[in-house]
């Protein structure tokens, strides 16, 4: 009833309701649990409504965020065209220039490379990577009819100029289609032919073209070169995206703000509603915690319509504590309850035996481990610190590592105690015998963090002698026989150690043909014998 209003139902105090609601809920409890679910549904759906409403307006900021950040955008995408436009406009104009001064180049290149008996054979010009140039002149060099010149542009692209005879045209324009190679008449002009041929006018042209080139080339810009109105431009873009960005952030942190308010608000109603039902929360616990023991099935109960009698069992050193808080309930609700207390006698068998005491608070959740295979009976020995020990050992054989150890070890002791319920409670609790064991073990396989034989090097470096072989447990890699044959006789050892316990208990209840029984010596002989047998089955 406490966890849908987001309680934690071990932080709410149970408050004890008065004598007159007490007796109600005893006599009719069906009642009382309906008017407690239609009180706890009442709260709840006062909670829900608030989280809907600060949901509401949670998502009304973030749709009122989005469209303005649509405004933004869209602003920012029509200021940015204008000045795109121009950068776009400049950057045609360079490649225009470009393309005007690369057709006069080849143009002048052609006419002063080419000598007239040259022009006759010459049917192939055009402009090629100059990594191309090698690759070229190996596929020519295939048809003894053909040769090449090479007049260099610039350092990545060559003018290549290709001779041959009629016969050898066909295959040299399939070769060329892969490599975008003209026709030297698609570069030359006939006025171009014609001054080739003239040796006069061949000169004349060849100065007109080189100054008409040098011109351009003065005037022009390259293409990879940024004139100053287009680092204008581009300065107004950036800033124009710096502006963009800082109302996007403001907006952001804005509507972020409006947010954190929302929240807080209904992080304060939600605990002004719930300091207000305090006492009907404590109330709540209460009898949900009624309700859980009544719903035990081993909850040893008699009722009358005049007295109702509980028995149960306690330990010697909790009397007291017991009587106390019998007292102080007896003064809340008035009423005189009677406590008889008497030792265990013949017929109870089935009495519990109380957690064995280790003496401190935060190692006490180690009891679970015993509870865990059955809670023994108070006539029988107590196994409470052995289940630690063979625990911690069977966990050590297995997990033997320093490093991991102390990681266990740390973490134990960080977070035991922090946990008053739940399974963190018990486990961190295991976390420091666990971390012992698998440190000593660790010592023994010679292993930090998985690194073996770390302590048998530095040994070595320092010359440092034990009184005895060392690593002391084998190699689980290397030894697998000897590693096996142990784990064979530790369990061996531990099923013979249980069935000397068994036979202890039998001796203590009386029962001394059990003792030679299946729970006693028995049972411990025949798996002596059966270890015995196979003691060297996997030795090598």
């Amino acid at each position: 009833m406490l966890e849908p209003l987001g309680l934690d139902i071990n932080k709410v105090a149970r408050v004890t309701p008065n004598p007159i609601e007490l007796r109600a809920f005893s006599q009719e409890p069906e009642l009382k649990v309906d008017s407690l679910i239609k009180e706890a549904e009442s709260l709840l759906s006062k909670i829900k409504a608030s989280q809907e409403d600060v949901h509401n307006q949670n998502n009304k900021l973030i749709s009122e965020l989005q469209e303005k950040l649509e405004v933004e955008d869209e602003d920012l995408k029509v200021a940015k065209s204008l000045f795109l436009e121009q950068l776009q406009s400049i950057d045609a104009e360079k490649v225009a220039q470009y393309q005007e001064r690369l057709k006069l180049k080849t143009r002048l290149d052609s006419i002063t490379a080419l000598e007239p008996d040259e022009l006759k054979n010459c049917f192939a010009v055009g402009i090629v990577k100059t990594d191309f140039i090698s690759q070229m002149n190996e596929y020519l060099t295939r048809n003894p009819g053909t040769y090449s010149k090479v007049s260099k542009v610039s350092n990545d692209e060559s003018l290549l100029f290709v001779f041959g005879d009629e016969a050898s045209k066909k295959w040299i324009d399939a070769l060329f289609l892969v490599y975008d190679i003209k026709d030297i008449f698609d570069v030359l002009d006939s006025a171009d032919v014609l001054l080739v041929l003239d040796e006069g006018k061949r000169k004349e042209a060849i100065k007109r073209y080189e100054a008409k080139l040098a011109e351009l080339e003065k005037e022009a810009i390259p293409p990879e070169n940024e004139t100053l109105v287009e680092s204008e431009l581009r300065k107004k873009i950036e800033a124009l995206e710096q502006e963009h960005e800082k109302r996007v952030t403001d907006l952001k942190e804005e509507y972020d703000a409006k947010i954190k308010v929302n929240d807080k608000t209904h992080a304060e109603h939600l605990e002004k509603l719930q300091g207000e039902q305090k006492e009907s929360y404590g109330i709540v616990a209460y009898y949900g915690y009624v309700l859980w023991v009544y719903s035990r099935k081993n909850v040893p109960l008699l009722r009358g319509k005049i007295i109702s009698v509980i028995q149960g069992y306690t330990p010697d050193n909790k009397i007291k504590i017991l009587r106390d808080a019998i007292e102080e309930v007896e003064k809340q609700i008035g009423e005189r309850i009677y406590v008889e207390t008497s030792d265990l006698d013949e017929t109870d068998h089935h009495a519990p035996t109380p957690e064995t005491d280790f003496k401190s608070d935060k190692l006490q959740p180690l009891w679970i481990l015993t509870r865990l295979r059955g809670w023994p009976s108070a006539d029988e020995l107590n196994p409470g610190y052995i289940s630690v020990l063979v625990f911690c050992f069977q966990f050590g054989l297995m997990f033997g590592d320093i490093g991991q150890g102390l990681v266990f070890l740390t973490l134990g002791l960080l977070f035991n105690g922090k946990f008053k319920k739940g399974m963190m409670k018990y486990l961190f609790a295991m976390f420091v015998p666990m971390g012992i064991a698998a440190i000593v073990f660790g010592f023994m396989y010679d292993s930090i963090f998985l690194y073996e034989h770390a302590i048998t090097n530095w040994m070595h470096a320092t010359h440092f002698e034990l009184p005895f072989q060392y690593p002391i447990m084998p190699n689980p890699m290397k030894e697998t026989g000897e590693l096996m044959n142990l784990i064979f006789m530790v369990g061996a050892l531990e099923l013979v150690f249980g069935a000397l316990l068994g036979a202890y208990n039998s001796f203590k209840a009386g029962n001394y043909a059990g003792m030679i029984g299946e729970h006693g010596f028995g049972m411990g002989l025949y798996v002596t014998g059966l270890y015995l047998s196979a003691a060297t089955m996997f030795t090598e």
